[in-house]
């Protein structure tokens, strides 16, 4: 069995330390590893990729039975007419846990206001006596897919009460989930906060514009770490000026890194963090591979198979 590293060149050794360990551990023995910078040899039958160049040419690769992407998004990736075996999105336990615990950081951080005192430090002695508790709060995510759920669910067991939409029904005790294009509204029009971890394709990208941000509830706050394009950047300003939004917490933006110049740095009322919300982690990338590998080798299916006709 040969495998194709085709990713970041700067962590390939740990990569590679990683994949050994685990492909034994699954009882492989007979595998080589190889990285796109040394080899010329052309028959892997599974390539680790992570995008650098979007005309990538996978055709020659004559043996190839899958291609795993390191990243959760495939957007860079699903366009690519080249392929023609599954290509296989990172579902990844170390993905969802950082997900979840910044997601979790900056909800908590709208719901007790902490920006507030971390910022106002002027020597008063003043707080609100009306501070809601988290079954008061209304948050509502957008995106129920793997990762989008565990945020929903970690969000309704800390005591918030949850909403989320997605394209397809989902059903979860104790989250009121809705799917659809006609529950859109909805969804947001009673939400404290929302949290957008929709993947991009053909129908969600602008979903977040001039028309859909009037759904929000006055005041509403809202979370992005799905994709960039899902926001229409100057929709978005325009309704934290006029105060629809209070606040905006971005981690993805239609360009990346975000300009210098952008209008998000210098204002108030949005924070920036530069795509960190759920970094991809050597070692528990590879134990997803690795079990994938296993399963495809057991006749199994792959998980996190990427459905071309859905775009995620």
């Amino acid at each position: 069995m040969k495998i194709l590293y085709f990713a970041k060149e700067d962590e390939w050794e740990i990569y590679q330390e990683f994949l050994n360990g685990k492909l034994t551990s699954h009882g492989f023995t007979d595998f080589q590893i190889f990285r796109e910078t040394d080899t010329k040899i052309e028959d892997f039958d599974f390539v680790i990729y992570a995008p650098k160049n979007k005309n990538e040419d996978f055709s020659r690769y004559k043996n190839l039975k899958a291609i795993f992407s390191l990243w959760a998004g495939i957007e860079t990736i699903i366009s690519n007419e080249t392929i023609d075996v599954p290509l296989i999105k990172m579902v990844d336990e170390g993905l969802t846990k950082g997900m979840i615990e910044w997601c979790t950081a900056h909800t908590l951080r709208y719901h007790l206001n902490l920006d507030h005192y971390i910022k106002t430090q002027d020597g008063a002695w003043s707080f609100n006596k009306n501070q809601l508790l988290a079954f008061e709060r209304n948050i509502s995510v957008l995106g129920l897919g793997n990762i989008g759920m565990e945020v929903a669910k970690s969000l309704r067991d800390f005591g918030f009460s949850v909403s989320g939409w997605s394209a397809q029904k989902k059903f979860e005790p104790g989250i009121r989930c809705y799917s659809g294009e006609d529950t859109l509204r909805e969804t947001l029009e009673g939400a404290d906060i929302v949290i957008c971890l929709l993947p991009e394709t053909k129908k969600t990208i602008g979903l977040l514009n001039k028309e859909t941000f009037s759904y929000f509830k006055d005041g509403a706050k809202i979370i992005n770490a799905g994709r960039g394009s899902l926001i229409d950047d100057d929709a978005l300003l325009n309704s934290i000026e006029n105060g629809k939004i209070s606040h905006a917490t971005l981690d993805v933006f239609n360009e990346e890194p975000l300009p210098k110049k952008h209008l998000f740095w210098s204002n108030k009322n949005v924070t920036v963090t530069p795509h960190i919300a759920a970094i991809s982690r050597p070692d528990t990338c590879v134990n997803s591979i690795a079990m994938n590998i296993a399963r495809y080798k057991e006749g199994k299916d792959f998980i996190g198979l990427v459905d071309n006709d859905k775009g995620y």
